[in-house]
């Protein structure tokens, strides 16, 4: 798996994958950055949480 972090542009996805469960959770984050509430990501030790809350952070009005 490789991880492509190029492009600094808010419409940039993680370029990581591109199966259904990886593309449903980018779906996912990007419904959720609309919120206007803390987010918690969760999940077991190098699945990219870093990653997408980044991701989730650049596309927010957060950011």
């Amino acid at each position: 798996m490789s991880v492509n972090m190029q492009g600094t542009d808010n419409n940039d996805k993680p370029g990581v994958g591109s199966s259904s469960e990886f593309l449903d959770i980018i779906r996912q984050a990007e419904t959720y950055a609309s919120v206007p509430r803390p987010i918690l990501v969760r999940g077991e030790r190098g699945t990219g949480k870093e990653l997408l809350a980044h991701y989730i952070h650049a596309i927010s009005n957060r950011s």
